[in-house]
């Protein structure tokens, strides 16, 4: 009888546990879902600064493609000038559109 006892007791308290430990769990769940978010709302503020600086590092690679090219065209200018003022005449007028 005496386990007869035991056994409807552990029978009253197991459900109540059982509500305890679901309560936890899903207090539980319900954190790492936050936390979750909170990550996903890091990344994408970390995708768009990533994208920011692509932007930025293709435009500073642009402007050096640019200096470089204006250096060559002055360069190739110069040298033109000089040729011409050796020969002692004068560069044609002629403009070139491309």
């Amino acid at each position: 009888m005496a386990e007869e006892q035991s056994d409807s007791s552990t029978t009253k308290n197991s459900p109540a546990v059982s509500v305890s430990k679901v309560g936890r769990m899903v207090g539980a769940l319900d954190e790492i879902e936050r936390r979750v978010e909170h990550l996903r709302e890091q990344a994408s503020a970390m995708e768009q600064e990533k994208e920011d600086l692509l932007g930025a590092l293709q435009m500073l690679a642009d402007n050096r493609d640019l200096l470089m090219m204006n250096e060559c065209e002055q360069i190739s200018s110069f040298d033109a000038d000089a040729t011409w003022r050796q020969m002692g005449t004068q560069p044609p007028n002629i403009f070139f559109f491309a």
